[in-house]
């Protein structure tokens, strides 16, 4: 999940005056996926992620279920 979360973030942040690719972006953004609207106004990036994983990547919705992994580390 993180690696599709990075890849929009890098999306995002890409350069449009040069389309440059970038590599990296500040980790200070991810809370601000539900507060970033699309161009209608009503979704946000979240949903927009939500949406793809849904269509594209459904092993993902079971990623809650792996957090005893977690706990079994401290």
């Amino acid at each position: 999940m993180l690696e599709l979360i990075l890849t929009v973030g890098y999306y995002i942040n890409s350069s449009v005056t040069t389309y440059k690719p970038i590599h990296s972006f500040n980790i200070s953004f991810l809370p601000k996926f539900h507060s970033t609207k699309a161009n209608d106004g009503r979704r946000s990036l979240l949903h927009f992620i939500e949406q793809a994983i849904e269509d594209k990547h459904r092993d993902l919705l079971s990623f809650s279920n792996e957090f005893y992994l977690l706990a079994d580390g401290l």
